[in-house]
């Protein structure tokens, strides 16, 4: 209603064993292209990580939705997109396709109602470098750090890579096919760990990267 915003939503889970959590709603809007439909998203809690079967309701004005039930996992299998370098052509400026939200898996202009411009990594920013930025918001605290050369089926730990206590310009790190990458993203709205590897590039124009993401370290 008039002078409403996603505060006036809330979200509940109730697990297997009949636990009940309050769930963080971080965006409730249209669906792009689709008026008619509305999304919510809720972040659930570290808790509900790899819980199985999980019920969720949404509660607006006193009234509570019907329980639905989801498969919660982490996910086991890294995704790829293919990022363009951050470039002005014809006065156009391609940064929504040059960033991507891990958060959300998503870019673009279509993005943007979602992620409300916040993104988590940045490719290209310069006309002479191959690199990747994370810090892009003026409350950012995300860190990022090269791991060197690793494939996904290699045996390693997700290092600590503790974020920025207050909004911090953290420098870029270098695009290098083979290596793999650990951000923690951290602003006000998210605080998250993720993995990516660089799989191909196209040096001054692109680059492929598979990604996921992973549960915080141990002492972070």
């Amino acid at each position: 209603m008039p002078g409403e915003n996603a505060s006036a939503v809330t979200a509940q889970a109730r697990d297997s064993r009949s636990r009940n959590y309050s769930l963080k709603v971080e965006f409730v809007g249209k669906v792009p292209t689709l008026d008619w439909l509305t999304q919510v998203i809720v972040r659930l809690p570290d808790e509900l990580a790899q819980a199985g079967d999980v019920s969720i309701s949404v509660t607006l004005r006193g009234q509570t939705s019907n329980e639905v039930l989801f498969g919660v996992k982490v996910q086991s299998e890294p995704l790829t997109v293919t990022l363009p370098a951050r470039r002005f052509t014809n006065g156009r400026d391609n940064y929504v396709d040059a960033t991507f939200s891990f958060e959300f898996g998503m870019n673009g202009d279509g993005a943007v109602p979602l992620t409300r411009n916040d993104w988590d990594i940045l490719f290209g920013n310069s006309p002479n470098r191959d690199t990747f930025a994370v810090t892009m918001v003026t409350d950012d605290c995300s860190r990022i750090r090269d791991l060197g050369a690793l494939n996904w089926n290699d045996t390693f730990q997700v290092p600590v890579l503790q974020a920025y206590l207050v909004p911090t310009s953290e420098p870029t790190v270098d695009a290098v096919v083979g290596h793999m990458y650990v951000v923690h993203t951290k602003d006000t709205q998210t605080d998250l760990y993720f993995l990516f590897r660089v799989e191909a590039l196209d040096p001054l124009k692109s680059v492929t990267i598979s990604w996921k993401a992973v549960q915080r370290p141990l002492g972070d």
